[in-house]
C-alpha cells in the first residue's frame, strides 16, 4: 500500500503510543531453580547430558552448559587462544563470547546482555535467554516432566562453498545487518543471492517484542503490495486461456463497480484507471472484519468521481487490484486465495504462503508492529490485510518469495510472452520509474531492477529482482511503514564491492533545560516545513503528516526512536542555529531556520464562541473548549491539545502540524482542518 495519510487525531494517537508500554531489543530472564529440568530435549528428541551439569548464577537463574546446547543445535564450537574467547560458527553467522562479561559480540557487532557468561571448571554456561536470543531457538520448559524443549531454527539456503572475495561480501552484508539489528532494532527476514551464490538467508530481531519470540525462516510476514504482483500473475493466467483479455471493459464481469463500462483490465494493472484510492477512505477502518467482502466494500467509491479520465495518467490506486482479485474469482469460480494456493504457491513449491486474514482469523504468524527502535503491537494490520485484497492481503518468506522469483522468470508460471507483458514499461510514473502488471521497473546502482514494495499496518516488504545482475534482494518486517528503502541500497552498495559502516548504538545526551529554546523552532525546506516544538521539556518533531519524540544523540544531534528521523544543527559562530540537516527514512534535506511564529491575543469570551461539540461526518467526534486562556481540541479517548491564533478565525499546533479554520468568528457552524495536504471538513453540533 501507499504510505498513509495520517489524519487529525490519527496523528495524534501515533504520538503518544510511546507512552504506553513498548518493546526495544532487550533479553528479560527467567529466574529458573536448578533442580526444574533433568532432561533436553531438541526438536523433540532427548540429547544426552549425563557428561553435564545444570548450574546456577548469582539469581540462582538456572544456567545451562553452552557446549552442550550449541553443538546439539549444528553450531561448531571452539576455543580461540589468541582472543581468549569461544567461537561459535551458526547459520547466523560468527558468534564469540568472553568468559565472566557481560558481552558477546556477534558478526563483530557487540551486544549488552543482561546476565554474566559464566565460567565455570573450564565449561561456558549461560541462562535460556541465550539459547533463544542468540542462538534463536524456542525454549519451552515443562516444570511437571522435569523437561526443556528446544526448536531448533529451521535450515538457511545459504550457500555453503564460497570464493575469497565472495566470502568477504557475505561477512560484510552479516556485520552490516546484524548492527541493523542490533542497534537499530531490525525484525525481519533478508534473503540475498546473486548468479546462483545465496549471501544471506536468516531471521532478524522478534516476530513477537511482547514474549520475545524469534522469527525463523518459516514464519510468515504479511507482505502488503507484493501480492499485486501474484494477483497481476493470476490475471496472466487466465488471459492465457483464452478467459478474458488485457483490453476487456470491467463491466464485463462486474455490475457493481464504478465506471466499469469505461475502464478495461490493462488499466487497472497499471494504476492508469482514475478509480478513487479506497484505502484513502477513512471510513474504511472502521468496518467489522466480518464486513470484508467485496459486495461491501466497492460501494464504498461508488459515488466518488474519477480522479482523471481512465488511460490518461498514472496514480497509484489500491482499488484496481480489489477489482481485479475479484474478477479472478468471477472467472475462475474460486476465491481469490484459493485460485493463488492451486495455480502459483503449490506448484511453484510455497509452502509458507497464504493470505494474512480469513476475516477475523489471523493466519500470518509474525505480530505487526508501529515504531523503529521502539515498538507497539499494531491494532490495524487486520482491517486493510482484510480489506487489502488482491491489492495486498497474503503473507509469505522471504524464501517463499524467492522461490515466486525464480520460477517467474523461468516461465514455470506464466509463459514467456505473457511475462514480457507483466514486466513491459507501460507507465511512466515519476515515482517509482516505469510500472508494469504489479511490478515497478527503474534502473540503478545495480542495473535493471524489477521490484514492488508493500507498506501495510505493522508491516513492510520489498521483493527486488535485477536481471543483469542475476541476482534477488527480498526483505520483510513486522515493523509497518519501515525503512526498507535504505537496507536495500546498502546492501547493494556491498555487493558492488563499497564500504558500509555498520551502524552504531545510539548515544545520550541531556540537554540542560536553559538551552531547549535554541532547538525550537520553525524550518523550511523546498516543498514542506518542519517545526520543532518544546512540549513539556520534551522536544517534538512535526512534518506533514508525522509526529515524532527527538532524543538527543550529542549536542547538536537528535534522532527518533519511533521513526527513522534523525537531524543535526547547524550553529553559526554566534551561537545561533541557522538550519538542521533532517535525514528523514534515508533522505538527506537541509531546511533553513525561518522567522518565529507570531500569534494574536484572543480574550477567553471570543474563545468560548467556537466550543461545542464538532463532528467529521462518518469518522468522529471532537470537542473544543477553552482552558486556561487557550483553545482546545479533544476527540473521544484522546488526549487534548491547544492550538494558538494565527487571526480570528484560524489557529494551528505547530505541534501536531494542524491548522484549523471557522467559518465565522460569531456564530461558527463548521471549521476545516488542514493536515498533511488534507483537509477536512468538521460541522459543529452544539
Amino acid at each position: 500500500m501507499k504510505k498513509r495519510l495520517l489524519v487529525l487525531f490519527i496523528t495524534i494517537a501515533f504520538t503518544v503510543s510511546s507512552i504506553f508500554t513498548s518493546f526495544a531489543n532487550s533479553e528479560q530472564s527467567k529466574t529458573i531453580s536448578t533442580d526444574v529440568i533433568s532432561s533436553i530435549l531438541i526438536d523433540g528428541k532427548s540429547i544426552d547430558t549425563s557428561n553435564y551439569t545444570i548450574d546456577s548464577n548469582e539469581n540462582t537463574a538456572a544456567m545451562y552448559p553452552l557446549r552442550l546446547i550449541a553443538e546439539n543445535l549444528g553450531a561448531e564450537v571452539s576455543w580461540d587462544n589468541t582472543r581468549k574467547c569461544v567461537v561459535i560458527l551458526y547459520m547466523n553467522g560468527e558468534i564469540s563470547l568472553t568468559p565472566d562479561t557481560k558481552i558477546v559480540t556477534i558478526n563483530g557487532v557487540d551486544k549488552k546482555l543482561s546476565y554474566n557468561i559464566d565460567n565455570k571448571n573450564s565449561r561456558i554456561y549461560v541462562p535460556t535467554d541465550f539459547i533463544s536470543q542468540i542462538l534463536g531457538a524456542r525454549v519451552s520448559l515443562d516444570s511437571k516432566t522435569k523437561t526443556m524443549s528446544i526448536q531448533k531454527p529451521s535450515a538457511s539456503l545459504e550457500t555453503q562453498v564460497l570464493s575469497e572475495s565472495e566470502q568477504k561480501i557475505q561477512d560484510n552484508l552479516a556485520t552490516y545487518l546484524t548492527s541493523l539489528e542490533l542497534n537499530r532494532n531490525f525484525s525481519g527476514q533478508i534473503l540475498v543471492e546473486t548468479d546462483g551464490k545465496i549471501f544471506i538467508d536468516r531471521s532478524y530481531g522478534y516476530a513477537d517484542y511482547e514474549n520475545h519470540i524469534k522469527p525463523f525462516n518459516t514464519t510468515t510476514f504479511a507482505i502488503g503490495s507484493v501480492t499485486k504482483q501474484f494477483t497481476a500473475a493470476a490475471i496472466a493466467q487466465l488471459a492465457e486461456k483464452g478467459t478474458l483479455s488485457y483490453n476487456d471493459n470491467v463491466s464485463k464481469y462486474l455490475s457493481n463497480v464504478p465506471f466499469g463500462d469505461k475502464i478495461t483490465i490493462h488499466q487497472l494493472l497499471t494504476h492508469t484507471s482514475g478509480l478513487f484510492n479506497i484505502t484513502n477512505i477513512a471510513e474504511l477502518y472502521r468496518i467489522q472484519p466480518s464486513e470484508m467482502t467485496f459486495d461491501k466494500l466497492i460501494p464504498m467509491i461508488k459515488d466518488k468521481p474519477l480522479d482523471f479520465e481512465p488511460g490518461t495518467k498514472w496514480s497509484y490506486s489500491n482499488t484496481g487490484y480489489l477489482v481485479l482479485g475479484a474478477i479472478v474469482e468471477k472467472i475462475s469460480g474460486k476465491t481469490l486465495g484459493n485460485y493463488m494456493k492451486e495455480n502459483i504457491f503449490e506448484p511453484v513449491g510455497m509452502k509458507n504462503t497464504n493470505i494474512s486474514y480469513d476475516l477475523d482469523q489471523k493466519i500470518v504468524e509474525a505480530k505487526g508492529y508501529t515504531g523503529y527502535m521502539d515498538v507497539v503491537p499494531e491494532s490495524l494490520d487486520m482491517i486493510l490485510l482484510n480489506a487489502a485484497y488482491g491489492a495486498g492481503f497474503l503473507c509469505s518468506t522471504a524464501e517463499d518469495l524467492y522461490k515466486w522469483d525464480l520460477a517467474l522468470q523461468r516461465g514455470q508460471v506464466i509463459s514467456k510472452e505473457s511475462l514480457s507483458k507483466v514486466f513491459s514499461k507501460y507507465s511512466e510514473t515519476k515515482v517509482i520509474g516505469h510500472y508494469g502488471y504489479g511490478w515497478s521497473l527503474t534502473t540503478g546502482a545495480y542495473g535493471e531492477e524489477i521490484s514492488h514494495g508493500g507498506n501495510t499496518f505493522g508491516f513492510t516488504s520489498d521483493n527486488a529482482m535485477f536481471p543483469d545482475k542475476n541476482a534477488h534482494i527480498i526483505i520483510l518486517t513486522n515493523k509497518g511503514y519501515a525503512n526498507v528503502v535504505s537496507i536495500k541500497e546498502n546492501i547493494i552498495k556491498i555487493l558492488n564491492g563499497n564500504i558500509v559502516t555498520p551502524l552504531k548504538e545510539r548515544g545520550s545526551y541531556a540537554i540542560p533545560s536553559l538551552e531547549l529554546t535554541k532547538y525550537t523552532g520553525s524550518f523550511k525546506a523546498k516543498d514542506f516545513e518542519v517545526n520543532i516544538v518544546n512540549n513539556s521539556g520534551t522536544l517534538m518533531l512535526n512534518l506533514p503528516g508525522l509526529t515524532s519524540k527527538m532524543v538527543a544523540e550529542s549536542e547538536g544531534k537528535l534522532y527518533s526512536r519511533d521513526f527513522d528521523i534523525e537531524l543535526e544543527y547547524t550553529i553559526n559562530t554566534k551561537q545561533e542555529v541557522t538550519a538542521i540537516v533532517l535525514q528523514v527514512f534515508g533522505v538527506r534535506t537541509i531546511c533553513e531556520k525561518s522567522a518565529d511564529r507570531t500569534y494574536i491575543k484572543l480574550t477567553d469570551e471570543q474563545l468560548k464562541k467556537f466550543a461545542g461539540t464538532y463532528e467529521i461526518k462518518n469518522v468522529f467526534e471532537f470537542v473544543v473548549s477553552v482552558k486556561d486562556g487557550k483553545l482546545t481540541f479533544q476527540a473521544d479517548g484522546q488526549p487534548s491539545f491547544e492550538v494558538s491564533p494565527l487571526s480570528e478565525t484560524e489557529f494551528e499546533s505547530l505541534l501536531y502540524g494542524v491548522k484549523i479554520k471557522f467559518d465565522s468568528k460569531d456564530t461558527p457552524k463548521e471549521c476545516i482542518i488542514y493536515q498533511a495536504g488534507q483537509q477536512l471538513s468538521a460541522y459543529k453540533l452544539n
